[in-house]
């Protein structure tokens, strides 16, 4: 009895005999030019070197053309090029909550944009105090360790009480900032941006829309950049990453426009987190199966990855699942500086009893728990990607200082003594605020997550594989391990530029005396054509003129 040859087999072959391999037959209108490039390739007689290596260029090309057209025709059915998204399943984005931190460098660029901003003009406590005196107070200990910063709400929003109104971006119709003082030197400011109804959906339909086969030009090729045809399959994991970005950029653009801090300044971009509610997939199931491929392939569309090792939950808020955005290959989305906080519709609507104060609204209701209860951890991971920033900043300075410095001019020399002073000032200052943050755990206030292996992975682990990891230590000592390099690479910079500044002025003194002695000879060179000219009129060099 013959054996039934497996689907995607077949695929592959209906797929080839339809598109045939570029260059078998006449059939595509490319096979002519095909063949005709590969004339000019062997004949080098005929077809000097450049144009060969145009010709080899055209044959590539002609290639993935070839591809994108058996892309476009193969079965639809084949899950290894094309994807399916669960009809009966959807995803609302909330919100995003935005981190940015202030260090004692960008003290007073806060102060200027809570007054650029008017957020001194309007209070929500029952005290007279503007926002520039608690940020005061806070900077000094002597005050909360958070406060209500603004409620910004759109010229034709709804009410909020002592709202600043203004026109916001197209999509974001609420964004409310709470500053979080870190010890003395270290103010973080979260921001969550709320969407409308519209842009709250914009996720779903593209992750539901249908997406064709195209090319794709590479950006690193110049004149003779790559052409690379992309599937279904990947269509869709492109277009629905690049929503999710884009809604993340939309709140980071916005924060950096109005309250621009640390990662602003430096060109980097802030750590965010997005609200996202699904209708079906249950984040944090207890079912030990791993997701089918159809769910498993839309969650990688969402930038999601449904079996993750370890899942980061907290007690305080049991139905919600706090996830990086997956690092799979062909990743849209910045895995380093953006998280998702996924919860289920339904579980999380039966397990919270707030939500009439939100009428009945579950989107706010999600996005006020999870600024509430995720917003310290964030502003940990946050100062983590500070230090990571420090880092690089560090780096960028070493192997780029001999090249900068080999003159030794005193501009060079000033530009670095700022740069290793700015990121030394910030080094110094937020470690100690840091350190404190472990010793008085207790201040710091919000769910206490941690890190559990999934139930698909728990049956093949030994006892103490199984132990919950707390997330706020180990992100903690990973801040510990990065400090150490920091101190080691920050006193090693300051001896460089000690040392560049005593060649530099070294060099200094060599070219001044280099200038004396050009000075010098000038002089004599006057002085002998002063004596020649006294000695041809007989006039003494000193004589008046007098009798």
């Amino acid at each position: 009895m013959a054996t039934k040859k497996p689907k995607e087999h077949s695929s592959v072959k209906k797929a080839f005999e339809d598109v045939p391999e570029i260059g078998h037959g006449w059939k595509w209108h490319y096979d002519t030019a095909y063949n005709v490039l590969w004339w000019l390739i062997k004949h080098k007689k005929v077809a000097p070197a450049p144009i060969r290596s145009l010709a080899l260029q055209g044959v590539n090309n002609l290639i993935q053309i070839n591809e994108l057209d058996r892309l476009k025709i193969w079965n639809e059915d084949d899950r290894y090029h094309n994807i399916h998204i669960p009809e009966d399943e959807h995803v609302t984005v909330a919100s995003v909550i935005v981190v940015e931190l202030f260090t004692p460098n960008e003290a007073a660029t806060l102060e200027k944009y809570i007054k650029k901003n008017k957020w001194n003009e309007r209070t929500r406590t029952a005290t007279r105090e503007t926002n520039s005196e608690r940020l005061a107070q806070a900077r000094s200990r002597n005050g909360m360790s958070w406060w209500r910063l603004a409620d910004v709400v759109n010229t034709e929003g709804y009410y909020v009480p002592d709202a600043h109104r203004t026109r916001l971006p197209d999509g974001i119709e609420w964004v409310q900032l709470k500053a979080i003082q870190v010890g003395s030197g270290l103010t973080a400011v979260v921001a969550r941006v709320n969407f409308n109804d519209t842009h709250s959906k914009k996720l779903d339909d593209v992750w539901h829309a249908d997406h064709e086969p195209y090319m794709e030009r590479s950006k690193t090729m110049g004149a003779f950049s790559k052409l690379h045809p992309v599937d279904r399959q990947f269509a869709t994991y492109k277009a629905t990453q690049k929503t999710r970005d884009d809604l993340h950029s939309l709140a980071r653009d916005w924060m950096t426009k109005h309250c621009p801090g640390y990662f602003a300044m430096h060109g980097e971009k802030q750590l965010s987190m997005d609200v996202m509610m699904t209708e079906r997939y249950n984040p944090v199931s207890k079912s030990a199966k791993r997701p089918d491929n159809d769910v498993h392939d839309a969650l990688r569309a969402l930038g999601i990855d449904g079996s993750d090792f370890y899942r980061i939950t907290a007690p305080e808020i049991p139905d919600m699942l706090l996830a990086q955005a997956s690092r799979l290959s062909e990743s849209v989305i910045d895995p380093e500086r953006t998280w998702g906080l996924v919860v289920n519709r339904g579980k999380i609507v039966k397990s919270t009893e707030n939500f009439k104060g939100f009428g009945g609204d579950a989107n706010h209701a999600v996005s006020y728990i999870a600024e509430e209860r995720v917003g310290p951890t964030l502003v940990l991971l946050a100062i983590s990607q500070l230090l990571l920033v420090l880092e690089a900043q560090y780096a960028k300075l070493r192997d780029g200082a001999q090249l900068q410095h080999k003159k030794f001019k005193v501009g060079s020399v000033n530009s670095l003594s700022g740069i290793v002073l700015d990121s030394s000032l910030t080094l110094a200052s937020i470690r100690q605020d840091v350190a404190n943050l472990r010793r008085h755990k207790r201040w710091f206030e919000g769910a206490n997550f941690v890190m559990t292996p999934a139930p698909i992975f728990i049956a093949k682990l030994k006892p103490e594989e199984k132990k919950p990891i707390g997330f706020f230590n180990d992100v903690m000592d990973r801040n510990d391990g990065t400090f150490k390099r920091l101190s080691k690479l920050d006193s090693d910079y300051r001896d460089i530029l000690t040392t560049i500044s005593q060649l530099g002025a070294t060099g200094t003194d060599i070219k001044t005396g280099r200038w004396a002695l050009a000075v010098s000879a000038l002089s004599l060179i006057v002085a002998i054509i002063a004596l020649y000219v006294s000695y041809k009129t007989g006039v003494p060099p000193s004589a008046t003129g007098g009798n």
